[in-house]
């Protein structure tokens, strides 16, 4: 993988005309074993001083980091943009998904809600239920009169409900 990257690296100073140690855009490359500046120095034998060959090309290094970082920051953006767009395609997806099955569920309750529209179901009887008397032709006869007649307050002793219904019944 370092040998690939290595590779890459030429590559890319070659096009842009400058070589490892012109651009500095990455130190990697200036080092013969691949290690990293910030290991690099941790490594016993080694002064952090030492590296004042490096400084000299410091002008050149900024503007080509620059480039590179434009060029890097551009690739990122891009990169960003495409990550935005598959995951809000994702999400319509998944909408769209759910709608549908929303849909089938409310179509598939709406079927087997209605026992008419249920082709699976046993037969019922779904006749309406009548009355004894509906086939009555003289039904509700007794409707206009009353089987027990409020009791009327009458003054008169003569004329009173009970007298009357006394009268009635011992009297006649």
């Amino acid at each position: 993988m370092k040998e690939r990257l290595a590779a890459k690296e030429k590559e890319h100073f070659a096009k842009n005309g400058g070589g490892p140690g012109a651009s500095g855009s990455r130190e990697v490359a200036d080092n013969e074993a691949g290690i990293p500046p910030r290991l690099e120095a941790a490594r016993p034998g080694v002064d952090a001083d030492d590296s004042e060959e490096e400084g000299d090309n410091s002008d050149d290094s900024d503007s080509s980091d620059s480039d590179d970082d434009d060029d890097d920051e551009a690739e990122l953006l891009r990169e960003l943009e495409k990550i935005r767009r598959e995951r809000a395609e994702e999400k319509e997806r998944l909408e769209k998904e759910r709608q549908e099955e929303d849909e089938k569920n409310r179509e598939e309750e709406a079927m087997t809600g209605n026992p008419l529209l249920d082709g699976a179901a046993p037969l019922k009887d779904f006749s309406v239920k009548r009355r004894w008397d509906d086939d009555v032709v003289f039904k509700n006869q007794s409707k206009g009169h009353a089987e027990n007649p409020k009791k009327r307050f009458i003054n008169d002793v003569l004329r009173s409900d009970f007298h009357r219904k006394f009268m009635g019944k011992y009297i006649k």
